[in-house]
């Protein structure tokens, strides 16, 4: 059921309108604005290391960072699966001296 809801609320944060149909409510989110605000979609990288979905993955390529002070900050460096789409996270760190 949680995957569905995602789908769906994916899907709806692209078009609005699929809301207003259920609902008979016009929407305030705005797609043109809010698709600009990664931070609303950072949920999204712990989901992608437990369901493994092109939609999720498409979806989520169109941020740069999905980070959320709210929920522990860069998700990249909260769920390694994810670092290999960050940069940052896969700079070669200098060996350890002994």
């Amino acid at each position: 059921a949680l995957l569905r809801v995602v789908r769906f609320t994916l899907k709806a944060a692209e078009d609005p309108k699929l809301v207003e149909a259920i609902t008979d409510t016009p929407q305030k989110f705005d797609p043109a604005t809010e698709m600009k605000r990664a931070f609303q979609f950072a949920w999204l990288a712990p989901l992608e290391t437990l369901a493994q979905e092109p939609q999720f993955t498409t979806f989520a390529a169109k941020f740069e960072l999905l980070s959320n002070s709210k929920i522990g900050g860069k998700q990249s460096l909260l769920w390694p699966a994810l670092n290999a789409k960050d940069p940052v996270a896969i700079e070669e760190k200098p060996a350890a001296t002994p």
